[in-house]
Order: C-alpha cells, then sequence, then structure tokens
C-alpha cells in the first residue's frame, strides 16, 4: 500500500527526526511503516508504504497516517522552514546592514513570530493560530495528493506564511531603524552634557498630573524662569515641544545631580526615560517626599472640584 512520497530541499537529518518523532504512534502500536530515501537533483524524497497490509489493524490507516504526517510537515514548516524564509527575506532586504545588524533583526523576527501565534482570517473565527492554519492546510493537501513537495507547499497553498513574516520583518526592520536612531539621538545628547559645565548641584523636577513639571533647586526653592527664557520663546518660533524645552533646560544648566518626583503611574513616560538615559547616574526617583505628596493632593483636590 502506498502512503505518501514527501519531497523536500532542505535539511534532510532535521527532517527525517521530526517525521520519525510523529510517527512514533504506529511503531507504539506495532504498525510497521516502510520508508525509503532517495534524491534526485536537490529534492530528497521520502517514500512512506505498507509492504504487508495483512498486518495492519486499522482499516482506515491512510487517514491516520495523513494525520501524524500533516502534524510532522506542520512542524516542519515552523521549525525548519520559517528560518530559511528569514534568511532569504533579509538577505533581499537587508543587503546594505552588516552581519551584526541582520543578526539582531533575524533574533527580533523569531521573538516576534514566537510571541504573534494568531493570525486574522475571514470567517466564523476572525482569528486562528498560524499552526492551526498549517495543518489544516496540510490536511486538505493530503486529502487529494499522494505526493507533497513541501517547498512548492509553501509557495503556493502557504502564501500566508511567507506574507507573515515578511510583515514582521519589516516591523522589526523599522522598529530597529527607530530605536537606532534614538540611541544616536541619546549620545548627541549626552555629549553636549558633558560639553557643559555644571551651573547648578542639584535639580528637582515635579511632574505634574497635567504633564507640566516645576524645577527646583537644592534648598528646594523655585528657579528662576528666567534662566530659561530664550529656550521658552524658541517654542513659538519652531516644532519644539514642551518636553524638548524641559530636555534643553537640563542640558543648559547641566546639574550635577536629578531628583524626578512624581507618580508610580507616569514613571514610564518617555520624557522621564529620555532624562535617565541622557544623564545616568546622575539621576534618581524620590521614593516619597511631602513636594510628591503635595502634588498628589493638588490632584485629588482638582478631582473632587471636577
Amino acid at each position: 500500500m502506498n502512503l505518501l512520497i514527501i519531497g523536500f530541499k532542505e535539511n534532510l537529518e532535521k527532517i527525517i527526526e521530526i517525521l520519525n518523532k510523529q510517527l512514533y504512534f504506529f511503531e507504539r502500536e506495532k504498525i510497521h511503516i516502510d520508508k525509503e530515501i532517495e534524491k534526485i537533483g536537490d529534492i530528497n524524497f521520502v517514500i512512506y508504504f505498507i509492504r504487508d497490509e495483512k498486518c495492519v489493524k486499522y482499516k482506515n490507516i491512510k487517514n491516520i497516517f495523513n494525520y501524524y504526517i500533516a502534524e510532522a510537515i506542520t512542524d516542519i514548516v515552523i521549525d525548519v522552514y520559517q528560518e530559511k524564509i528569514i534568511d532569504r527575506l533579509i538577505y533581499e532586504k537587508c543587503y546594505y546592514l552588516d552581519s551584526e545588524d541582520k543578526k539582531i533583526i533575524k533574533s527580533r523576527v523569531i521573538d516576534y513570530l514566537n510571541r504573534n501565534e494568531y493570525v486574522l482570517q475571514e470567517g466564523i473565527m476572525p482569528q486562528i493560530s498560524k499552526k492551526a492554519k498549517i495543518l489544516k492546510t496540510v490536511m486538505d493537501f493530503l486529502e487529494e495528493n499522494d505526493m507533497l513537495i513541501i517547498d512548492g507547499l509553501i509557495s503556493f497553498r502557504l502564501k500566508f506564511f511567507t506574507e507573515l513574516i515578511e510583515e514582521a520583518l519589516e516591523k522589526n526592520i523599522e522598529d530597529f531603524f527607530v530605536e537606532k536612531e534614538y540611541r544616536e539621538f541619546i549620545r548627541v545628547l549626552q555629549y553636549f552634557v558633558e560639553l557643559q559645565e555644571s551651573k547648578v548641584d542639584l535639580v528637582n523636577i515635579i511632574f505634574k498630573s497635567d504633564g507640566t513639571y516645576q524645577l527646583f533647586d537644592k534648598k528646594m526653592n523655585l528657579i528662576d524662569n528666567d534662566i530659561f527664557q530664550e529656550l521658552a520663546e524658541e517654542i513659538s518660533e519652531s516644532e519644539m515641544n514642551y518636553d524638548d524645552l524641559l530636555i534643553s533646560s537640563l542640558i543648559t544648566i547641566a546639574p550635577k545631580k536629578i531628583i524626578i518626583h512624581t507618580e508610580k503611574s507616569i514613571q514610564d513616560r518617555e520624557i522621564i526615560k529620555v532624562i535617565k538615559s541622557v544623564f545616568q547616574n546622575k539621576v534618581s526617583v524620590c521614593p516619597g517626599c511631602r513636594l510628591c505628596l503635595k502634588e498628589k493632593d493638588n490632584k485629588i483636590k482638582i478631582e473632587k472640584e471636577k
């Protein structure tokens, strides 16, 4: 009884290992599945058949075999071909990057695909795992065919899978360059800080719930806003926003130490991350003081008045 011929170009040893693992059911049931391996050109062929049909105790053995082999092919597509597709797309789309940057992007794409298991589709179920979608496609194919070339299956029946990888790559390339530009931006600001002579020993920054802030010196006196008058005037003449003004102000006075006073709920604001990155070990976050409590009380008062 002929069962199936599987053809593929990729890693023979790895693919045979995956196939054998999924077909363990037949060994356990003491059903002997015969196998032959041939190579024609650059394609490996694994031929499955049953020589002695009398020893088969299941009438629907072909359907059972197809199910387990479909599971194996699904694992092969994800565990073997996914990485090959990523490598090919990176080679095509990231030829201008050095090998280290390519490795970083590849690692991020793999991690992204592992974290985003589900894909969108039309019909009753708007979401389905990519593994389930691949498995169904393979099962449908095996119902009508006794030969399956995995490379062809991916090219013609699993186009969604390649498109999914391509989308993941494009997103991670974009994120990679955004982060690279951000790091360069931080390095430039750090350079300016190093050039500046410190004008004050300590600056306390109180971030208010409305997005504004106040700067105090080490004696908790409000720092004179006249110091930043020229910078403030630039806001109306350029695209500089309120956060840009704060960073420019801090670089101008180059404090030896910065203490940030804010609620825990907004400690992950982008401006706070930038300050920590630029001034590094000069920055600390206040665990709670009268300034923090005062701002918290003001927020509660405002909410009650509303």
